[in-house]
């Protein structure tokens, strides 16, 4: 499961189109929560959260709903990760403040609403 993962989280880092690269992240991050209380999937799903974050500015062109998709990706399902990461780091945390200045939504309070 792991080795699948790992494939998933390779073809995401390659893909440049933002929907099919989040489909591999979700399908990766899935195998990974199963195998949650391994170090070595903490470990990778903390590395490419980074990654992702990181790549925040590329999605600048993407539509109102893959842009919502990657912010319920963010504030729901790597929530925890996220939050340490932007701490650790400033850079991340521009990035993240600049994607999701992108769309004027309020994240946040659209996903209380979502059951």
């Amino acid at each position: 499961m792991i080795d699948e993962a790992r494939s998933l989280l390779a073809r995401a880092e390659g893909e440049r189109d933002p929907a099919r690269k989040l489909a591999y992240l979700e399908e990766a991050i899935d195998l990974l929560d199963e195998i949650e209380e391994s170090t070595l999937a903490r470990n990778l799903r903390r590395s490419y959260t980074r990654r992702l974050l990181s790549q925040l500015v590329q999605f600048r062109s993407a539509d109102v709903v893959t842009w919502f998709d990657y912010a319920q990706l963010l504030l729901v399902r790597l929530e925890s990760d996220v939050k340490a990461l932007l701490a650790e780091d400033p850079a991340l945390k521009s990035a993240y403040d600049d994607f999701m200045a992108l769309w004027p939504v309020d994240v946040q309070q659209v996903l209380r609403r979502i059951p």
